[in-house]
């Protein structure tokens, strides 16, 4: 198989996701209706917001596989400036480290029962940040 083979596989295989993710994003969106105002709205909202952006992603991942291969232009050919670029991705790297410890401390902090909502939220935020960082590392690595 070639990479144009690749490439059109890749993206029907997404594009297949996609619609699974509709189906998917249907019945969240069914349970979110069902739920009360409350925490339990709050936690299906979240999964939904991340739902809908999982679908936007796979998206773009298969019209970019689907569309001729083109040459990424550097940073400078864009008009930006690479020191700059990488002074944002570090502050921001290092504002999601301090978030994740922040988030880590108040979870030792919990005690007792009733806090599992609190709990759940603050370990998605965590991993949220996680995936922020290493995101950003990748931008790091990809323009250098």
């Amino acid at each position: 198989m070639d990479g144009t083979d690749e490439r059109a596989a890749l993206a029907a295989e997404l594009q297949r996701h996609v619609a699974e993710e509709d189906e998917i994003l249907q019945e969240y969106r069914l349970l979110s209706d069902e739920l009360a105002e409350g925490s339990l709205s709050i936690l299906v909202d979240h999964i939904v917001t991340d739902e809908e952006m999982h679908h936007l992603l796979f998206r773009t991942l298969a019209e970019w596989l689907e569309a001729p291969p083109v040459q990424e232009q550097s940073l400078s050919a864009q008009g930006l400036d690479r020191d700059l670029v990488l002074q944002h991705t570090q502050r921001l790297k290092e504002h999601e480290a301090r978030t994740i410890e922040s988030c880590r401390e108040m979870v030792e902090q919990l005690s007792g029962d009733g806090n599992a909502l609190f709990e759940g939220v603050l370990d998605a935020i965590i991993h949220d940040s996680e995936k922020h960082h290493r995101l950003l590392t990748l931008v790091e690595e990809l323009i250098d």
